[in-house]
């Protein structure tokens, strides 16, 4: 199980904890499920199991496959290392999203780094998401590392990092897409800008991709603003 599945749901039956999951590549005949307990092969599936689970398996080997199947949580945490939690954040669910593009630079010198203005109108929290763009090492991992530092510059650039000044940071990553959580609390006069500053490894070398190689997104509660300096 190379890649990526989705959870549908997780119900609990006969004292065991069951999910429902999908293989994204589910309407290709050459697709894998799970064959082991609760597979729609398994001998777990008598009238009552279907009933109480409202699912009726494909045993038909002819047929279509849909790539949703079924295991339990024992055989999850054995053959799934990741497990990601994703948090909707549309303009339907009330978000508000700023997007700019840029290029990663390796430098000392911050003055020369992807620097954006990020403005903010009222207390509460954001999120920061940064997508590395064009070919990737791999379906979670970008080419390069990189992080960023959300700071207090008075509208300016970030010179230097002061530790006063930082609102909140990322962890360095190779990660192919990052979102972390921001925080601005009261003690600051709204509207303000903030002053997000982009970093990569300095002792690596940058790997050279499409231009731009990287998204960053602000959402926001409130109308907000993302803009390069």
């Amino acid at each position: 199980m190379n890649h990526a599945y989705a959870i549908l749901q997780v119900k609990e039956y006969n004292n065991q904890l069951l999910l429902q999951l999908r293989n994204p590549h589910g309407s290709k005949f050459t697709t894998l499920e799970w064959m082991g307990d609760w597979a729609d092969d398994s001998e777990q599936w008598d009238t009552r199991a279907m009933a109480r689970l409202k699912y009726k398996p494909e045993t038909d080997m002819d047929a279509k496959p849909d790539g949703i199947f079924w295991m339990n949580s024992t055989d999850l945490l054995h053959n799934f290392k990741y497990f990601y939690t994703c948090r909707v954040l549309s303009q339907k669910n009330g978000w508000f999203k700023s997007e700019q593009r840029g290029n990663l630079v390796n430098s000392s010198n911050k003055d020369i780094l992807p620097q954006y203005k990020l403005k903010i109108t009222e207390p509460g929290t954001a999120f920061i998401q940064i997508r590395q763009l064009g070919e990737n090492a791999s379906t979670y991992k970008g080419n390069n590392y990189f992080m960023f530092i959300c700071s207090d510059e008075k509208g300016g650039k970030m010179k230097k990092i002061l530790r006063r000044n930082v609102i909140g940071n990322s962890k360095m990553s190779n990660a192919l897409v990052k979102g972390d959580e921001l925080f601005f609390n009261k003690g600051h006069t709204y509207p303000k800008v903030f002053t997000i500053t982009i970093m990569t490894k300095s002792d690596e070398d940058l790997v050279a991709t499409e231009q731009p190689d990287f998204e960053i997104a602000a959402y926001t509660k409130e109308l907000t603003t993302l803009e390069a300096f």
